[in-house]
């Protein structure tokens, strides 16, 4: 949940630390994922389950990451696109830009060009850097609700030892 929280002023150790929790949270689910899903193969279609299997998740990898930048790409252009109209009715403000300069011409003795130029760069930074998060905060948000939608999925589908599953084996 930490992941979809994320801020401007998220320390970036703990972001690490949430990416890397994630990334081994995934791997160590991984392999009972696989067992539990191959358990059912007997005999000689085990190989064909295999391999079906690794199609089947290259597939899903693949048809996931294309969604997942998909999503990423459109939200990040909603909120870069939002925060540049707000900005741009911010700064139309009467005196707060002149204001502004007028802090950095007696603090730093540059030109109000200069002074211009740079507050330019640093919103459109700010700009930019904010509408990445708040992208990043929607993909882990819809990431979050489709891993919950799986467990959901996998839990009502579940089989019971009388229903196929690993119980004993009838004659």
């Amino acid at each position: 949940l930490r992941l979809t929280r994320l801020t401007i002023d998220t320390p970036f150790h703990s972001l690490s630390f949430s990416l890397a929790l994630f990334g081994m949270g995934s791997g160590l689910l991984q392999p009972p994922l696989i067992t539990l899903a191959l358990s059912h193969i007997r005999g000689a279609a085990v190989g064909d389950g295999i391999g079906i299997f690794s199609s089947m998740r290259t597939v899903g990898i693949a048809f996931g990451l294309a969604i997942f930048q998909s999503i990423f790409t459109t939200r990040l252009l909603v909120h870069t696109t939002d925060y540049s109209e707000r900005a741009v009715a911010h700064l139309a403000l009467p005196g707060l830009k002149s204001h502004f300069a007028a802090y950095l011409r007696t603090e730093s003795g540059l030109s109000p060009e200069v002074i211009q130029e740079a507050s330019k760069a640093l919103l459109a930074k700010f700009i930019q850097l904010d509408g990445l998060i708040h992208s990043l905060n929607d993909l882990f948000s819809v990431a979050l609700s489709l891993i919950l939608f799986a467990i959901l999925l996998a839990l009502l589908f579940k089989k019971g030892p009388n229903e196929g599953g690993r119980g004993e084996e009838r004659e």
